[in-house]
């Protein structure tokens, strides 16, 4: 599927895939002098900062939009793909930021980092770093087991936080005369937001060809109550946006638990 992927991309963006391959061939980080992000980035420093965290292997590439191989999470499947190394991946595409690795959740890190530093890619790529240091020091030890086990209360709590938003939601439904609150109001703002992240952060666990066809489903299924929620929203339907909102939640939290093997 990958290759596939890459053979209908476009000149330009594979070549770009490319060259990013090539260059982390001999080094850690690979910044594209065209990249929109370039002159946030100081390779050097995160090289050093790769060293010091103990996240190697690592590999870190800030390529221009122009490189993009269908999606965000499309090309860091290509790069890897092209690179040939296990190890955990940071891409930065045009203003679009994706992470890959083995043996731990770097998607949530990923997203963790930029959530906390979205306008600072160095600082972002630095959190990363330092978070896929730390997970590779768990997994080096008895920590690993334990790193485990929080992975799964941390699924279990956000599915039953995604379930007491919902029903706290639908209860601030009924205030006001079209049956919507001002903080049903502000809570479907912050819905759109969850649901948008939850798909970005799962883009590249459905995509990379694990056999499971059921959470790929719920995905799709999230994806399309999204899009659905957004021109329901967009008609002034609140209700139906609201709707399709918890349809996709539901679907997302559907799709955590078959990943993690409890469905």
């Amino acid at each position: 599927m990958v290759a596939l992927l890459v053979l209908a991309a476009p000149a330009g963006a594979q070549s770009g895939v490319d060259a990013a391959a090539n260059a982390l061939a001999n080094r850690s980080v690979y910044v594209d002098p065209n990249a929109e992000l370039a002159g946030q980035v100081d390779a050097d420093a995160l090289e050093a900062r790769i060293k010091s965290a103990g996240a190697a292997p690592m590999y870190i590439a800030v390529l221009p939009a122009s490189a993009q191989v269908g999606s965000a999470g499309r090309t860091l499947i290509a790069l890897r793909q092209a690179t040939g190394r296990k190890g955990t991946y940071a891409l930065a595409v045009g203003d679009e930021f994706r992470t890959l690795g083995d043996g731990f959740d770097a998607a949530a890190a990923g997203q963790s980092a930029r959530n906390a530093h979205p306008d600072d890619l160095q600082a972002t790529l630095t959190a990363f770093i330092d978070s896929t240091g730390k997970a590779q020091d768990d997994a080096g030890g008895d920590g690993s087991s334990m790193g485990a086990l929080l992975v799964v209360v941390l699924l279990i709590a956000l599915v039953a936080g995604g379930a007491y938003l919902i029903v706290s939601r639908r209860r601030a439904r009924g205030d006001g005369a079209d049956g919507r609150s001002e903080v049903g109001r502000i809570e479907q703002n912050d819905e759109f937001v969850r649901l948008g992240d939850s798909i970005r952060a799962l883009e590249l666990d459905v995509t990379l060809g694990d056999d499971n066809p059921a959470a790929k489903a719920d995905y799709d299924r999230a994806v399309e109550a999204y899009d659905r929620a957004n021109q329901n929203n967009a008609k002034g339907a609140t209700t139906a946006a609201d709707q399709a909102l918890d349809e996709g939640l539901a679907a997302i939290a559907s799709a955590r638990e078959r990943l993690a093997g409890r469905r």
